[in-house]
């Protein structure tokens, strides 16, 4: 009879455990460390705990904090050459932590099947890539994610794509308002870039790779959207909201990650359809995220034993039985297959959005942030609340985009 999908998984992981017993791990040191919650370290635990049974002798240690102290210490680790073998890693910190020689890049136990993603959309490995390098993998993903009242569309006899153009959605907001009085959200420049078909960084991070007549068109489209009333004004008291304006039907749709349609539609009680970022180009807007990353730090003594707890977290179903989706929609469809009659209607729906994306209608996810992002964004931000406190004229708004680039890159660019 023929496997599943996440039979023929489950049988396989089932024979690189049977490989991996002919090592003996008694006495070797071995650590796996990462963030969260009480009930995500008690699962873990759990989770590393059966991962040991494959490994004759093995007796992992664990570390664990909160995200703040957690990343105190593992600076604190990396000064004094002692980081844990496997870790936890955060998405602004990899290109750092790559940068300095500190992880292992993976594509070789890719490649020899030592870490089989065999069922992964090369769209969701490619997440954990700075460059050609893989010095991380995805355990769990989400996407950006319109999320609407189907009720409020069907009262306004008004329909949309999954993947809608900017126009498309521009004009469902327009046609929503006027025949409901239902509003809209809109999305942060940093997703507009991608809308546009740009970045907002060079690849070197000297430099934003956006133009000004994208910043531009960004603030025009907030403003006339405002000003005829299908997105919420910047000082309305309901502006910071939007669960609470999707519950009350003050808007018709919000601008989230995927991973939050349960726990909304639970809250509002309403059925919830989902769409892409709209794309004004042919390139797609939408992005996988991860929910979490893993890496193999480089001074492992044992790698191999690293890329086999990775593979595990990825392809087991223990790990799921035991870990549920903490960290995210798995990424192995496999995986999916296997938990998919648990899920509940909300989940179902977070998955098939997550298959679409993966085929076809995503783009990479944003390059490396560069160091000074902050204060670099802080200029962009800034001006363009001036502008939707109607503090700069629309005629101006393109060379005032203009100053704020060249305001952007002099930071950017400076040592």
């Amino acid at each position: 009879m023929a496997l599943t999908l996440a039979g023929a998984l489950l049988a396989g992981s089932l024979a690189v455990g049977a490989v991996a017993e002919e090592k003996d791990y008694t006495g070797a040191k071995f650590r796996i460390a990462w963030w969260g919650s009480d009930a995500r370290h008690a699962a873990t635990t759990q989770m590393i705990q059966d991962f040991e049974k494959q490994f004759p002798g093995l007796k992992i240690d664990v570390e664990y904090a909160g995200w703040g102290d957690y990343w105190s210490k593992l600076s604190t680790q990396a000064a004094g050459n002692d980081l844990p073998d496997v870790m936890q890693m955060g998405e602004a910190h990899l290109g750092s932590y790559y940068r300095a020689n500190l992880l292992v890049d993976l594509n070789e136990y890719v490649e020899s099947g030592a870490l089989d993603l065999s069922h992964v959309a090369q769209s969701t490995a490619d997440i954990g890539k700075i460059g050609d390098a893989l010095p991380a993998i995805v355990t769990g993903i989400n996407a950006p994610a319109f999320m609407y009242n189907k009720a409020i569309l069907e009262e306004a006899g008004v329909t949309i794509s999954e993947a809608p153009t900017l126009d498309e959605f521009l004009a469902a907001c327009k046609a929503v308002y006027e025949k409901t009085g239902k509003k809209s959200t809109f999305i942060g420049f940093n997703h507009f870039t991608r809308v546009m078909g740009e970045e907002l960084y060079a690849d070197d991070g000297k430099s934003v790779a956006f133009t000004a007549e994208t910043l531009a068109k960004f603030w025009e489209i907030c403003c006339q959207g405002e000003d005829e009333g299908y997105f919420l004004k910047i000082d309305d008291p309901r502006k910071d909201s939007d669960e609470a304006n999707l519950s009350e039907n003050v808007l018709w749709c919000v601008y989230l990650y995927s991973n939050v349609l349960e726990s909304l539609e639970s809250k509002t009680g309403m059925d919830l359809g989902m769409f892409t970022t709209p794309s004004a180009t042919d390139t797609p807007a939408s992005f996988m995220k991860p929910t979490m990353l893993w890496s193999v730090t480089a001074g492992t003594k044992n790698p191999d034993l690293a890329v086999a707890f990775l593979n595990y977290f990825a392809n087991d179903t223990k790990t799921y039985d035991i870990c549920g989706m903490d960290r995210g929609m798995p990424i192995s469809s496999a995986i999916r297959e296997y938990l998919e009659p648990s899920f509940n209607a909300s989940q179902k729906k977070v998955s098939e959005f997550l298959a679409y994306l993966e085929d076809g209608h995503v783009s990479p996810i944003y390059k490396p942030e560069p160091a000074k992002t902050g204060e670099a964004s802080d200029v962009q931000a800034e001006m363009t609340e001036q502008v939707n406190y109607r503090l700069v004229a629309p005629e101006d708004f393109l060379t005032t985009a203009q100053t704020v680039i060249d305001q952007m890159n002099a930071i950017l660019a400076a040592e």
